[in-house]
């Protein structure tokens, strides 16, 4: 999984506390989960990693709805306070390739969309909306269909990139990352599955 230096900036970035709701899934929605084995972090670089940590997805579940798509990451242990980007990423069958991702760190949490393909970029998108759920281990990113083409179907991946705090004293920071459908390595990229998630 490639951890885009969109997402890596995200984590020194001063930010504004951001607050932000979200829109639960409507009915009829379409749904797909991904389950995934704990324990299958790697270090993505000469840092200490921890299996059990903030980066650990066990489920990923797509919701796609008439109005939103919506991606839930269940995680083995999100800590709080952990510095953490959590992106789904999703293709239309028109070959628009996105990345929706949720940063947490020590000023709050941002949201951000951005195309990954020939036309890259960030894109304006109210809507995208987050929740970090640390007692339930849960990350919810959600964006408005409108933002993105309303695409018919998408094939979609998750990915997790968390490190603890960077300290005064210079204490080497343990960092992990995750892809939801590779078991104990990464990419250049997050994984899409193979199965359309259909509109509901």
């Amino acid at each position: 999984m490639r951890i885009p230096s969109r997402l890596l900036a995200g984590l020194t970035a001063v930010a504004a506390a951001t607050t932000l709701g979200l829109t639960g899934g409507a009915a009829h929605a379409e749904t797909q989960v991904r389950d995934d084995q704990a324990g299958d972090t790697v270090a993505p670089s000469i840092t200490r990693v921890s299996p059990q940590s903030s980066a650990d997805i066990v489920r990923l579940t797509g919701n796609h709805g008439p109005d939103r798509l919506k991606f839930t990451f269940d995680l083995v242990d999100l800590t709080p306070g952990e510095l953490v980007n959590v992106s789904a990423r999703f293709l239309s069958p028109g070959g628009r390739d996105h990345y929706l991702t949720l940063t947490r760190n020590n000023q709050g949490k941002i949201i951000s969309l951005v195309r990954n393909d020939g036309d890259r970029g960030e894109l304006p998108c109210a809507g995208a909306a987050g929740s970090v759920l640390n007692a339930k281990d849960r990350v919810i990113v959600s964006v408005p269909r409108s933002c993105i083409g309303n695409p018919r179907s998408v094939r979609f991946g998750g990915g997790v990139f968390a490190t603890t705090q960077f300290t005064a004293r210079g204490i080497i920071p343990t960092s992990a990352v995750d892809d939801a459908r590779r078991d104990g390595s990464v990419g250049q990229e997050i994984r899409l599955g193979t199965r359309e998630l259909d509109r509901g």
